[in-house]
């Protein structure tokens, strides 16, 4: 305790003495030490909101909690106005994981006092948390204006932007700010290379890592330094390092100390220790149980190593992780788990990305005969392939994250995310072999037509080519090839080529063309955002070679024989030595920059791959050829003709 604390206070002690006495403590920021003041003028029979206030201030940093909420709220019933109470009671509810009723307080203080600081950052605060981040940005933008000396409403704004996956605006806001700062600090520059690790810019990591004086940090700053140190080496191919310093850091006392246990066992299993890495996050789990992102890798690498059960499970822990990619639904409907559904209603929504929402959506078809009324919200641009292909249920665009309340929620019995289905009816990798089939309903005519416009000849095989994502990150580029890689496919007699990359540009399509592959490319189908089209043009495919991306996903639905290259640790193998999600896919494992040796291999089975697909395929090709308009000439050189109806089949 301080000296002020510890001076004797005589028992007939003024209490505006007292009063003035607690003020300076706290203002000095030793608010436990004002505690046993603050009892001692209650017990006296003083009352004021000046004392509640202080006195919940003194609680709250003793870890009571529940009693600051208590004598905090009774200051504000005595001063309503009072900007700082509402703020100190705003506080005290965020603390408690109360967010909305502290997002209103915090509001409340911005109200009695717009010019209040600490207020409007404390609200951007919370309403980030909320994940509500257009006003969170609004509101560090007002404590911004308020006080541009201070640095933490600008690095909100960064991690808001870098939430949104505003990247480079993350950067850019970043950057200015540190050239707005005349000391740049080793917790700025921490963040700064934060940023470049979520950019996963190395050149700036190697450039900047070792700028800063690890002389000048606190061990938890170093911890920090070194954190970013290792997600480097990773992206960079270099695991055995990674380990030699995380190895290190479990051993000593840090802030981060859960962090490096999670990292470990995630470079234990990258290096192929896959129980170390369990292992490892079975031991975080033991100290942490609420550790939500390490219950989220622990279920990833069960996935990888195919215990389901518990893979299920732990994979639940998703909707916990700020940095999932997907609403945070919230119903008063009961979560599905099993029930009868005979005269039930049942919503189905979906999660993550349109390549999850495909794959997940293969397990829709077993709730057919369960007896219920069926409902999926999926993302718009696919409900015409899910009306296409369920047409015994009600399909719906995704709805609003709030539904509690909500009327048009009120006639469902149960929800679930799709996601989640598989728990139900894949538990075991057993039940993929028995129970996994095409469940994307193809496009029959549409598939004639396009093949009958790309002039495939009988015996001739249609081979649709897709080699990246549209989500380019260093991380991930390595598992994706570049266009060039594609050149020695042009070798393989009795091929037709079409370009099936959703967002490919027509320099990669020039670069291939003037490589001799003489690709076809749709340039007036709009394949990220039509599906029924894409659909139709990968139906129409007698095979598909695709690295691991939505594309793959989609022709595994359809039934179209795709090689999927993939990464060799990769969830999706579920411990197996295929992909079970597809019956007829077959899986090239790619090490880190592989795609060369990727393609050379599938050049060297060609001949067995040309038989599988001709014996897996769920086409059924009509043999006749489809009239077509011709292309206008001007078109003929550069691109084929597509004028489709997509219409949808009877049922």
């Amino acid at each position: 305790m301080t000296k002020l604390a510890l001076n004797t206070v005589p028992a007939n002690t003024p209490p505006a003495k007292l009063l003035k006495k607690i003020h300076s403590l706290q203002k000095r920021g030793k608010f436990a030490d004002s505690l046993p003041l603050c009892k001692k003028l209650a017990s006296q029979g003083y009352v004021s909101a000046d004392l509640l206030h202080f006195h919940g201030l003194a609680l709250r940093a003793a870890n009571d909690l529940e009693g600051a909420l208590v004598k905090i709220y009774a200051a504000t019933e005595n001063k309503p106005s009072d900007a700082m109470m509402l703020n100190s009671l705003g506080v005290i509810l965020f603390q408690m994981n109360e967010i909305e009723p502290a997002i209103a307080q915090f509001k409340r203080a911005t109200q009695a006092d717009q010019k209040f600081y600490d207020a409007w950052k404390n609200l951007g605060i919370a309403l980030r948390k909320a994940e509500r981040y257009q006003a969170a940005f609004t509101a560090f933008n007002c404590a911004h204006h308020l006080d541009r000396r201070q640095v933490d409403p600008m690095v909100n704004i960064v991690e808001i932007l870098i939430a949104t996956r505003q990247y480079k605006r993350a950067e850019s806001a970043m950057d200015k700010l540190l050239d707005a700062c005349s000391i740049i600090t080793p917790g700025l520059a921490l963040q700064r290379l934060h940023i470049a690790e979520r950019l996963e810019d190395l050149d700036y990591i190697a450039e900047h890592l070792d700028r800063i004086d690890k002389g000048k940090l606190s061990v938890d700053e170093q911890a920090e330094l070194d954190s970013i140190r290792v997600s480097y080496l990773r992206i960079s191919g270099r695991i055995d390092e990674a380990i030699d310093i995380l190895e290190e850091w479990v051993d000593i006392d840090n802030a981060l100390q859960d962090h490096y246990l999670m990292l470990l066992g995630l470079c234990y299993a990258e290096a192929g220790r896959m129980d170390d890495g369990i292992a490892y996050h079975k031991a975080l789990l033991a100290k942490s149980p609420d550790h939500t992102t390490g219950r989220y890798n622990l279920g990833l690498l069960q996935f990888k190593n195919g215990n389901l059960e518990e893979a299920y499970e732990n994979y639940e822990s998703r909707w916990q992780r700020p940095e999932f990619p997907s609403k945070r639904r919230q119903f008063s409907i009961a979560r599905w788990k099993g029930e009868p559904l005979e005269g039930k209603k049942l919503l189905v929504w979906r999660e993550q990305g349109i390549g999850d929402e495909v794959r997940y959506a293969s397990v829709i078809p077993d709730l057919k005969e369960l007896g219920g009324d069926v409902t999926f919200e999926c993302s718009p641009k696919l409900s015409p392939v899910w009306e296409h292909s369920f047409p015994w249920a009600s399909i719906a665009d995704e709805g609003p994250t709030e539904c509690r309340g909500d009327e048009a929620y009120a006639h469902f019995d149960y929800q679930i995310p799709v996601g989640s289905l598989g728990s139900i009816f894949r538990p075991a990798v057993e039940d993929f072999a028995r129970k996994q089939a095409p469940w994307i309903r193809r496009y029959r005519e549409a598939e004639d037509l396009i093949r009958t416009q790309l002039a495939v000849e009988p015996g001739e095989m249609l081979v649709g080519v897709c080699w990246r994502s549209s989500h380019m990150a260093t991380s991930r580029d390595r598992f994706f090839l570049m266009a060039e890689q594609l050149e020695p496919l042009k070798t393989l007699p009795g091929c037709r080529w079409v370009n099936v990359q959703y967002d490919c540009s027509n320099e990669e399509i020039d670069t291939l063309r003037d490589l001799g592959l003489p690709l076809h490319h749709f340039a007036n189908l709009d394949q990220k955002n039509d599906m029924a089209g894409a659909c139709s043009l990968l139906g129409a495919c007698d095979l598909v070679i695709s690295v691991g991306v939505s594309v793959s996903d989609l022709a595994g639905g359809l039934g179209v024989p795709v090689i999927q290259i993939a990464r060799e640790n990769a969830e999706v193998f579920l411990g197996t030595d295929h992909v079970p999600w597809f019956p007829t896919c077959m899986s090239l494992r790619m090490k880190p920059h592989g795609g060369d040796a990727a393609i050379a291999e599938i050049i060297e089975r060609w001949p067995g791959i040309v038989a599988w697909a001709k014996d897996v395929t769920s086409a059924e090709r009509s043999g006749h050829p489809v009239p077509v308009k011709a292309a206008p000439a001007e078109k003929k050189a550069r691109h084929a003709a597509l004028d489709l109806d997509y219409a949808i089949e009877a049922a």
